[in-house]
């Protein structure tokens, strides 16, 4: 059309009625023998995985699986969790926004709905997510005024925010 070699655009005929779907993957759901497996193996990362500074030798890899598979929280919600969102002491967890890959960066959002849900959570994650933060505070002192704190429960050995392109699938 631009360089006047038909008069108008086929395409513009298609309604978008006519246009192809993408089909849905099909979801799945892990088996508590599947989901065991998954957070032995997020808990002993290999030691190539620590040799080579992986994303799932950080000490907040485990937790942020665990978090991710107690809560069924999508990966982006794992990644932008705030410390000030969790109350250990009432066992809930408020999630409220979403980080992502973005062509300018990592970019933090609100939900897609507008709105926020508090959920509750359990014993066994609630002592997961203690020990974390514990050793979480100890990387902080480690690194002094080079840790980024942006109060992220999950982050990188910095402070800074996970890619969630390079926190797996």
């Amino acid at each position: 059309v631009i360089w006047d070699v038909i008069p108008f655009s086929p395409t513009a005929k298609i309604s978008s009625d006519d246009l192809p779907r993408a089909k849905r993957p099909d979801s799945h759901v892990l088996s508590e023998s599947e989901l065991s497996i998954l957070l032995a193996e997020a808990r002993n990362p290999t030691s190539r995985s620590r040799s080579r500074g992986y994303v799932g030798a950080y000490s907040s890899f485990f937790p942020a699986i665990a978090f991710a598979a107690y809560t069924g929280a999508r990966r982006g919600e794992t990644l932008a969790i705030r410390w000030s969102e969790i109350s250990l002491d009432f066992k809930t967890v408020t999630i409220s926004r979403s980080l992502s890959d973005t062509s300018e960066g990592l970019a933090f959002k609100e939900q897609k709905n507008g709105r926020s849900r508090t959920i509750s959570i359990s014993e066994s994650l609630v002592t997961i997510l203690r020990s974390h933060r514990a050793a979480q505070a100890s990387e902080k002192l480690q690194l002094g005024p080079a840790y980024r704190d942006d109060d992220l429960a999950f982050c990188q050995p910095d402070g800074s925010a996970l890619k969630p392109s390079k926190f797996g699938d």
